[in-house]
């Protein structure tokens, strides 16, 4: 994203896997390792999220471990990652949790593959429940059975709950951490409507899908295309597309394209298509399904 369109509240760092965000030190487990319900923001007494970089900095005095607990921990906090229950960690997985500690939406598609490369030991482009065990305990090996109950809870939490960083309660709390104008965001909001078909507040797959469908592309291959789009769109995994997460988006495409004048062009021409029941391919369908757009 341009200036003023990465979350306020983290940017990618060369932290070790999973966890990004500010460092925190041991606290009671009783505290610490009880999250709040899914959707509420974490208050000042609920887990915050941690590095392994910053956790592993803390000093650590030996005391004795339960193999079998530190175990169970680490499989707690990979079924949390595991959003789609196949038994893997994948690319989109890595994404969406990223995007929920707060990483710069620019930076995401980099950071998840660092990711993958350090924790994918087969290079099979999947990080199994070994491959995840295996590296996180060499890296959390040093600390208490209680420190990393703490650091479980925090991924954990991060990783199930509804709110993501960056999005807050309401659309105008995103709008005052994203820099576009008056003029764009009316424009974007009108987009939003006339792909909101049903008025629900939110824009789901039939409605993306029927939008490609008459645009002319092959449609043998508007299942990819389609997947791709809600890749880039639906931040938190939830198979539908909220305002929050369409206008973070759209402020990602105007970053790429780097020119306010190019992007009134790509939001003037999906309108017109939208408005019009066009049979024709999106300038917008075209910048998401490229490399430049996290």
């Amino acid at each position: 994203m341009g200036a003023g369109c990465s979350s306020e509240h983290g940017v990618a760092t060369n932290a070790a896997p999973v966890a990004k965000a500010a460092s925190v030190k041991s606290q009671p487990a009783a505290e610490a390792t009880t999250p709040s319900p899914a959707g509420t923001p974490p208050a000042a007494s609920q887990p915050s999220r941690a590095s392994v970089d910053d956790f592993l900095e803390e000093e650590d005095t030996p005391a004795k471990r339960d193999p079998e607990a530190r175990l169970e921990a680490l499989h707690r906090c990979f079924d949390a990652l595991d959003k789609d229950k196949s038994g893997t960690i994948d690319f989109k997985e890595l994404k969406q949790y990223l995007f929920k500690t707060g990483v710069n939406i620019s930076l995401i598609t980099g950071k998840a593959e660092e990711l993958m490369a350090k924790m994918d030991l087969n290079s099979d482009n999947l990080i199994s429940r070994d491959e995840f065990t295996h590296m996180m305990e060499a890296l959390l090996v040093g600390k208490t059975d209680e420190d990393l109950e703490v650091w479980v809870a925090e991924v954990v939490f991060t990783a199930t709950s509804r709110n993501v960083v960056g999005f807050g309660d309401s659309l105008g709390e995103v709008l005052s951490g994203l820099d576009l104008t008056t003029e764009q965001v009316s424009t974007l909001k009108d987009c939003f409507k006339q792909l909101d078909r049903n008025s629900s507040g939110f824009v789901e797959l039939p409605e993306v899908k029927a939008l490609l469908g008459r645009s002319g592309m092959d449609m043998e291959h508007v299942s990819e295309e389609l997947n791709t789009i809600m890749l880039k769109l639906d931040k938190n995994g939830d198979h539908k597309i909220s305002e929050q997460e369409f206008f973070v988006t759209l402020c990602a495409v105007r970053h790429s394209l780097q020119d306010d004048d190019a992007f009134k062009r790509v939001l003037d021409n999906f309108l017109v298509i939208l408005k019009s029941g066009a049979a024709d391919t999106p300038m917008l369908a075209s910048v998401l399904l490229t490399d430049q757009v996290a």
